[in-house]
């Protein structure tokens, strides 16, 4: 209810099957949302707080084969399934994510490269700024935030469960 009252924009619903590969920088993952499938590489700090995040993707109309051989080639990382409802609330995205095996997170992204009310491109601690004041707003304490991946979660969650 907090975001929803923030928000020019949204809610936005889509269910999204994440496949990770392993990969020796960064994240690469398949995500099929519907009827779109996206080949997702990024980098980021796995830190607790706001972290500056690389990324690029790719659409792909065959996303079986595709899967098929990302596994060949590089093996799978694990797998995330989730339902995400997402909102625009000024220049950022917030996203409301139940994880499947997890529970319930909020992301939130603020694009550097968007236009500020000062018409300029946003610095990293801008950008860093906006999504503080945004986790006061809603009430998001630090000792909330994770510091990696949902899919690093689900793998020590696995790992936990065999070691017992």
């Amino acid at each position: 209810d907090r975001v929803a009252a923030l928000a020019q924009n949204g809610p936005t619903d889509r269910v999204q099957d994440d496949t990770f590969f392993n990969c020796r920088s960064g994240r690469l993952k398949l995500r099929s949302s519907g009827q779109f499938h996206d080949l997702i590489y990024y980098r980021r700090k796995d830190d607790y707080g706001p972290t500056e995040s690389f990324y690029q993707s790719a659409r792909t109309n065959n996303p079986v084969a595709l899967r098929s051989s990302l596994n060949s080639a590089f093996g799978e990382a694990g797998r995330v399934k989730k339902f995400r409802r997402s909102f625009r609330v000024s220049g950022s995205l917030i996203h409301l994510d139940r994880v499947g095996g997890l529970g319930d997170f909020l992301e939130i992204k603020t694009e550097l490269g968007s236009v500020s009310s000062t018409s300029h491109t946003l610095t990293v601690e801008q950008g860093a700024q906006i999504v503080e004041n945004m986790m006061k707003t809603l009430e998001v304490d630090l000792f909330q935030l994770i510091d990696g991946a949902y899919v690093d979660l689900i793998n020590e969650r696995k790992n936990l469960q065999l070691h017992r």
